[in-house]
C-alpha cells in the first residue's frame, strides 16, 4: 500500500523516474534515525514533460515484489553499515596494508566530496559494488556520507554476513568463495585460509573475525590446529553457503525459517573491480605514516587466530614486533596468545579426530 501511494504520488507530479531514489531514501530512514534528527532533502517542483511510460511502471511493480527483502533489509542497521563500507574492502589487501589502502581511498572520496560532486561519488561506489548502488544513492540524498565515513577513517569496518549473503557482495576475508581447492599436497597454508577452516570447523569458533581484513603470510599445516590439518585433505569446498535466517521472538522462540531473495545459491561474488580504482597514486605519505590502522587489524585478526592454541614458533617473531607489543597501553583490549612454545589444545577436539582416524585405518 505504501509503495503505491509513492508510485501514484511521483506519477502526479510526473516523476516516476525518482521513484527507486525515493525508495532507496525511505529504507535508509531506520539507519539514519540512529544520527538523531531526520533530516530529509526539500523539493524543488519543476514542470517536466509527462515521462510516465510502461517502463517505469514495470520498474515499480518488480519494486513492490522486492519490497519485504527491502525492508528486513533496512531493520539491520549493523548490515546497512556494512554494506555502505563495502566498496572499502578489497580482498586482496591484508592487514598489515590497511592504512595505504585506506588512505589511497579516501584521499580520492574527500576531492569529490569537497568538490561537490555527489553524483561521482555515487558513481564511484557503485563502480565498486554496482549492488550496494541504491544504498549510497539514498546515503547521499539524506545527506549522511560524511556520517558513513567517519568509521572508515577511524578504521572501523562492521561484518555482516546476512547483509552480504542477501546482497550477494563481500565486505569480509572470512565469507563464502567461490571455489577452495584441496590443500592435501600443499607443504605452506596461508593464513586466511587457516582462519576460514578454524572458523568452520573448529568446536567454540561461533563468532566470525571482527577484522574483515585477512592476515598475511603462510604457515605449516603442521602447526596449525588438528581440525584444520583434518580438513587440509578434504575434496571440496571449505566455505560458508547462506542457507535461511530467522527472527528472534520473545521467549526464547524463533520464526520460521526465510530462505529470502537469492539470485545464486548464497554464494557471495567478490569485488568486481580491482584496488586501482580507489587508490590515488599521489597520495600524501604523512596520510598513511602513523599505520595505527594497520596495527589494529593485524592485532585484532591475529588475536582471534591464535587465542586458542597459543603461538607456534614460526609467528614468535612476529608476536614481538612492537605492533603487537600492547603490554604498556591500558586503552587495548586484544587478546594476545600465549606466547611459549607449548601448544594448547582442546581435549574434546583431540578425541574427536583420534577417533576419526581410527575409523579410517
Amino acid at each position: 500500500m505504501a509503495l503505491q501511494y509513492l508510485s501514484e504520488f511521483c506519477a502526479h507530479h510526473e516523476i516516476s523516474g525518482q521513484c527507486s531514489a525515493a525508495l532507496a531514501t525511505a529504507l535508509l530512514i531506520p539507519y539514519q534515525g540512529r544520527f538523531g534528527r531526520l533530516s530529509l532533502p526539500m523539493p524543488c517542483l519543476e514542470h517536466h514533460p509527462k515521462q510516465a511510460s510502461s517502463a517505469s511502471k514495470f520498474s515499480i511493480q518488480e519494486q513492490a515484489q522486492l519490497l519485504p527483502f527491502y525492508m528486513s533489509l533496512s531493520l539491520n542497521p549493523l548490515g546497512m553499515r556494512a554494506l555502505m563500507v563495502g566498496p572499502f574492502y578489497e580482498a586482496s589487501v591484508t592487514c598489515n596494508l590497511v592504512d595505504p589502502w585506506i588512505a589511497g581511498a579516501l584521499e580520492t572520496i574527500d576531492s569529490i566530496i569537497q568538490s561537490g560532486d555527489y553524483p561521482k561519488l555515487v558513481t564511484v561506489m557503485i563502480i565498486r559494488q554496482p549492488k550496494i548502488a541504491p544504498i549510497w544513492l539514498g546515503a547521499v540524498i539524506l545527506g549522511i556520507e560524511t556520517r558513513i565515513l567517519s568509521p572508515v577513517r577511524a578504521g572501523m569496518f562492521a561484518v555482516d554476513m546476512l547483509s552480504a549473503a542477501w546482497s550477494l557482495t563481500s565486505h569480509s576475508f572470512i565469507g563464502p568463495k567461490q571455489q577452495i581447492p584441496s590443500h592435501s599436497d600443499c607443504q605452506r597454508i596461508s593464513r586466511a585460509y587457516e582462519c576460514r577452516l578454524l572458523y568452520i570447523a573448529q568446536p567454540g569458533r561461533d563468532r566470525a573475525p571482527l577484522c574483515p581484513w585477512k592476515p598475511f603470510g603462510s604457515i605449516d599445516p603442521q602447526e596449525t590446529d588438528l581440525e584444520v590439518r583434518r580438513h587440509l585433505s578434504c575434496h571440496g569446498k571449505h566455505c560458508l553457503q547462506y542457507e535461511s535466517w530467522v527472527w528472534d521472538l520473545q521467549n526464547d522462540g524463533k520464526s520460521a525459517a526465510d530462505y529470502g531473495y537469492m539470485s545464486n545459491h548464497g554464494l557471495m561474488d567478490s569485488n568486481e573491480t580491482t584496488c586501482a580504482l580507489l587508490v590515488d597514486p599521489q597520495c600524501r605519505q604523512e596520510s598513511f605514516e602513523l599505520e595505527v590502522m594497520s596495527q589494529v587489524a593485524s592485532r585484532s585478526v591475529f588475536g582471534w587466530l591464535r587465542r586458542e592454541d597459543g603461538c607456534p614458533k614460526e609467528e614468535v617473531a612476529i608476536w614481538k614486533h612492537d605492533w603487537f607489543d600492547i603490554s604498556e597501553s591500558d586503552d587495548e583490549e586484544i587478546d594476545g596468545p600465549d606466547q611459549s612454545d607449548t601448544r594448547t589444545f582442546n581435549l574434546e577436539a583431540i578425541l574427536t579426530w583420534l577417533k576419526g582416524l581410527s575409523g579410517t585405518l
